[in-house]
């Protein structure tokens, strides 16, 4: 199995300067500030697309630990907050500002696997990618809401509305002949 796109540890200073950078507050449900922070991060497609054995976004879950991470041994994002929002603490803004020499190190060590010369050919399709997936990762939500879209993780619209295994989510067998006087 390939290298995971980037660890926990190497993630917390660059998601608490996003933060930071941000207010000191985002909303996670605002999906596309996760495509921001993955692309700021320099993820290649490879990266972007790889997926765990659930079928969520390497990423993203990768992201999510993180976070949860932060609020649980750092104190550095509130742990309770309006639902979704991604609070930074006041200890979380002075690791931003004077952060330790641990998180430097992890930081460093994966930007030394990016390059950073320019690659004037390579940015720009990275860059359409990215603008790509964010356009049909918008797409796949709305269409996942109004229940005629298949869910990024397998699930689809109709399992999500009531039906399951293919049936019509009415019930069946004695449950619904006892609700409807037919079995009384």
């Amino acid at each position: 199995m390939p290298r995971q796109a980037i660890t926990q540890e190497e993630l917390y200073l660059p998601l608490l300067r996003f933060v930071a950078e941000r207010g000191g507050a985002v909303n996670r449900q605002d999906d596309d500030l996760l495509w921001t922070l993955g692309w700021e991060l320099r993820l290649t497609r490879e990266e972007f697309n790889r997926t765990t054995d659930l079928g969520r976004w390497q990423w993203k879950a990768t992201v999510e630990y993180c976070r949860q991470k932060l609020i649980d041994y750092w104190d550095a994002l509130e742990e309770r907050g309006p639902t979704g929002e991604w609070r930074l603490t006041s200890k979380g803004r002075r690791l931003v500002k004077d952060p330790p020499d641990y998180m430097l190190k992890r930081w460093h060590r994966w930007l030394a696997t990016r390059s950073e010369a320019p690659r004037s050919a390579r940015e720009r399709s990275r860059g359409a990618a990215r603008d790509d997936m964010v356009r049909n990762g918008a797409a796949q939500r709305e269409a996942t809401r109004n229940g005629n879209g298949a869910h990024p993780n397998g699930r689809n619209g109709a399992k999500r509305n009531g039906a399951r295994n293919g049936t019509t989510g009415r019930r069946s067998g004695a449950r619904a002949m006892v609700r409807s006087g037919a079995g009384v």
